[in-house]
């Protein structure tokens, strides 16, 4: 052989589906493996077999952990593979493979074929097999007039180095119209704002027009006004959408 090494032999271990080889080879001219040496390294499997599915299951509680967080911050998350299968779907991810998504032969698929060719395209960015993606995202429209969701996503950096890592990258689903809590304590203490005027910075950073919100809570629109331009001064800002904007910095997803 051109490296000089002539003989071999192997071990043969598993981590749930996946099946790995630790290859000892020995140089042209030192013995060959006798059957004494093969029993000691077969000796290791079973140990090679635990600690490969030991790191696997780490790696997947890694996974969870990233997509739990993203759940606390309104996001969705699904996990992919290096052969860019769906290993995990996080709970309000599911909702969304009931409207444009869905999952066929354990690959994530967008249900429109436009919007399935991007979708394909970011995967195929995100588990490094395509560097030339320009795009890293893609939007999935939706009916009954609700906005669409956005899909983007990133690759998870512990895989670079961990080879029993069970997803590689994420996907993440961002829904405009999903429902967000907003902390009115720390609106009241970060802008001075009264519970009123919180009551209508949540229903501005929901859609809510300012005369429906009025309507609402019982009170006329020139009072819900008023709050309006309170919620301007004290945020120090001249425009609804510049109101909204610097809310939606300061609040928490949730």
């Amino acid at each position: 052989m051109p490296v000089g090494l002539g003989w071999y032999t192997g071990i043969e271990f598993k981590s749930d589906q996946n099946f790995w080889n630790v290859s000892i080879q020995r140089e042209l001219g030192k013995d060959p493996f006798l059957e004494a040496d093969i029993n000691k390294v077969l000796a290791y499997r079973s140990l090679l077999d635990n600690s490969s599915t030991i790191a696997r299951h780490l790696g997947f509680a890694r996974t969870l952990g990233a997509s739990s967080a993203l759940e606390q911050h309104g996001l969705c998350a699904i996990a992919l593979d290096s052969s860019e299968r769906v290993v995990h779907v996080s709970p309000s991810a599911e909702h969304h493979l009931k409207e444009g998504l869905q999952v066929c032969g354990g690959r994530l698929h967008a249900k429109r074929p436009a919007e399935a060719a991007a979708l394909t395209r970011l995967i195929r960015a995100i588990c490094g097999k395509d560097a030339s993606a320009s795009r890293l995202h893609v939007s999935l429209a939706r009916s009954e007039g609700r906005r669409p969701l956005v899909l983007y996503g990133c690759a998870l950096p512990a895989a670079e180095c961990d080879v029993f890592q069970p997803a590689i990258a994420l996907l993440v689903i961002a829904d405009p119209d999903r429902p967000q809590d907003i902390p009115a304590s720390l609106l009241m203490d970060y802008f001075g704002l009264t519970r009123s005027e919180v009551g209508l910075a949540a229903a501005l950073m929901h859609g809510t027009s300012i005369d429906q919100h009025a309507a609402d809570h019982g009170i006329s629109p020139v009072t819900a006004r008023n709050h309006l331009q309170a919620l301007l001064r004290k945020t120090s800002t001249h425009r609804q959408a510049d109101l909204i904007a610097i809310l939606n910095k300061v609040v928490p997803r949730k």
